[in-house]
């Protein structure tokens, strides 16, 4: 861009007040100037150019000096009283000493004598704009200055610090005076070695400039990350002159990329957590199932049946651990209901006994007689084994655990003072161990997924990430509280809800119901498939089987006359269940159905694989809840 031009884009930007009593002078020079200014304001004597001044604040004045009513010394005196910065640019066919000494106190800026030379006009115009200019960018350098939010720190090209602004006293707790004279190892944390800070100082020598990550030490010693841009200035000549460091304290936003990654991480192993379940779950069904086909089929004095017993509880408690997965990812629907927490403390603790051994005491507290939560039951029980099963780990000589429950009111000083909750009551579910306790790093990372203190094969890194999911899905917060070889604190907060827990009743037996009709079976997990077709064959059942969805189709057209009922998976090759069941229902529209899978109800219903009303049943699924599902719905209308 030409220098004109600059010239003319910087005049635009100008607002003038010309003061002249003669009206052809004001008339030419007006119209030289309204061509050239953004707004140009013209007045017949001081007076009134002293009420535009009051009303527009022009960026500069020019003023005739003699003129009627009030000349234009006067004026310019009056607006000296009022405004020390605005340039005064005083016009006058008398070169009188008196004139220019009195101009020169009041403060004029510029002295252009009559006739006046446009050219010469524009030169002091244009000197008075680069001045104001020059002034408002120190102005405007000082309110950003002071006014910012991040830290500002002038070091001098040896790093002596020169000026600090306000936020810098704010941030790191020393004032101006304490920080002028030093060097900025003064708010140094002592956490970058000594190559960082050469690798810092080689890019600012070499590009002039730097930023990145660091942390910082307040004057009270705590330690914050700062997100630090260092800027070098020079002269004319490439001398440096001074360094610039701008930074802030990011430990709310780093805090806040954490809990995003934390999060992260939990929903990915929430999802493989959803797709392991679906292979799991078909194991469990089919050694569940024949362990009910085998009790069937014993008398009750039978030595035997206690084995099968025994296998039974290993693979619900297999069942449980796949619910505790689910849980971890919040891809399992809970079954809440209100509770007494004391009770569902006392009835685990026999449970919890067996987790920790011998040689670890257990101790209960319960400070209320009783306290309501909606929880489910399983869940719960689950974070109590997987805390105890970590203070057993912890306490490897053994120790005491303490399971103690209280009420507690959460408010906004709680909130504000430990970083979680909303205000309410909630039930504290309080687990301490006297085991070896946490340093502050591991502590922090304990409820990271896959992280892990133990040795190789001594440990999933899953335990206290399932513990978070649930708590988390029960709308409860969790904290720990740990020091190293002092024990760990384990909070768990439960909101309190008012009702009662409906008093338990007693499960009377049932027979289990069989029938004569036929079934098809689609299922395409051989082992759940053969299963599936043993039971509903021993109660009575005739049995079409289908290893997928086409075959499903393909073995319904050949007997759709004969076929009551079609059990099928869900998610399956070639031709998924419920794809299958829509073709067979244009074969017969009346046709029942009964769809089971492995994977989560909730990421069955994500697929739109089920509709509300379309019966199913999750796997894995005991003998007797399958043969009672198949008959209500053959016995439905």
């Amino acid at each position: 861009m030409s220098h004109s031009k600059k010239k003319r884009i910087f005049l635009k930007t100008l607002t003038i007040l010309y003061v002249e009593d003669d009206a052809e002078a004001r008339k030419q020079l007006g119209h030289f100037l309204e061509h050239r200014v953004k707004t140009l304001f013209t007045a017949e004597n001081g007076a009134a150019g002293l009420n535009v001044f009051q009303k527009e604040h022009p960026d500069i004045v020019i003023t005739d000096i003699q003129m009627p009513v009030m000349d234009g010394l006067t004026m310019a005196h009056e607006i000296r009283k009022q405004d020390k910065t605005t340039p005064i640019i005083v016009t006058t066919a008398f070169e009188q000493t008196d004139y220019l000494m009195r101009a020169i106190n009041i403060g004029v800026d510029k002295y252009v004598a009559k006739p006046v030379c446009t050219d010469r006009m524009l030169t002091a115009v244009l000197e008075c704009a680069r001045s104001l200019r020059s002034e408002r960018q120190v102005k405007l350098g000082a309110m950003v200055f002071n006014g910012s939010q991040e830290a500002i720190v002038i070091t001098d090209p040896s790093s002596i610090i020169i000026s600090v602004n306000p936020a810098f006293t704010q941030i790191t707790g020393y004032t101006e005076e304490e920080a002028v004279g030093h060097t900025p190892k003064l708010i140094a944390s002592g956490k970058q070695n000594r190559a960082f800070y050469h690798n810092m100082w080689r890019q600012i020598q070499a590009k002039g400039h730097w930023q990145g990550l660091l942390w910082n030490k307040r004057k009270d010693g705590t330690v914050f990350p700062s997100w630090l841009s260092i800027s070098t200035l020079t002269d004319a000549h490439g001398r440096v002159t001074q360094r610039i460091g701008i930074f802030s304290d990011t430990s709310e936003q780093l805090h806040l990329e954490e809990q995003l990654r934390h999060a992260q991480k939990m929903d990915a192993i929430g999802q493989f957590a959803g797709g392991v379940a679906h292979d799991f779950n078909n194991i469990l069904m089919v050694i569940i199932g024949y362990c009910d086909i085998l009790k069937l089929s014993m008398e009750d004095d039978n030595p035997l049946r206690i084995d099968v017993d025994q296998i039974s509880i290993a693979a619900n408690r297999a069942t449980t651990l796949t619910g505790g997965l689910l849980a971890f990812g919040r891809k399992q629907i809970m079954s809440p209901k209100t509770t007494d927490l004391n009770q569902l403390v006392s009835d685990s603790s026999k449970f919890l006994r067996r987790v920790i051994g011998e040689d670890i005491f257990l101790k209960t507290i319960f400070r209320e007689k009783s306290i309501h939560v909606c929880v489910d039951n399983g869940q719960i029980m689950q974070v109590m084994m997987n805390l105890a099963a970590n203070a057993r780990d912890a306490m490897g000589k053994g120790g005491l655990l303490s399971i103690e429950t209280s009420v507690i009111d959460i408010d906004e000083s709680f909130v504000h003072t430990h970083g979680y909750g909303a205000p309410g009551k909630y039930a504290l579910l309080s687990v301490s161990d006297t085991g070896r306790g946490m340093d502050d790093i591991t502590r922090q990372k304990i409820f990271e997924p896959f992280f892990t203190t133990k040795k190789t094969g001594k440990g999933t890194g899953l335990g206290m990430s399932i513990v978070y999911g649930i708590i988390k899905q029960h709308n409860g917060y969790i904290s720990v509280y740990s020091e190293p070889e002092k024990g760990s604190t384990f909070r768990l907060y439960f909101p309190v809800v008012s009702e009662k827990p409906l008093l338990s009743e007693e499960i009377v037996a049932q027979p289990i119901p069989g029938g004569s009709e036929t079934i098809l079976v689609v299922e395409d997990d051989p082992d759940v498939r053969k299963f599936e077709i043993s039971i509903l064959e021993q109660f009575g059942y005739t049995i079409i089987a289908a290893e997928d969805g086409q075959d499903a189709v393909t073995r319904f057209t050949a007997h759709q006359k004969d076929i009551a009922l079609v059990i099928t998976d869900i998610i399956m090759p070639k031709k998924g269940g419920r794809q299958a069941y829509d073709e067979i229902r244009k074969l017969r529209p009346d046709i029942k159905a009964l769809f089971t899978s492995g994977y989560p109800v909730e990421i069955v219903r994500s697929r739109g694989e089920i509709t509300p009303e379309t019966e199913i049943i999750a796997k894995p699924v005991s003998a007797s809840e399958l043969l009672h599902k198949i008959r209500e719905i053959l016995d439905s209308k």
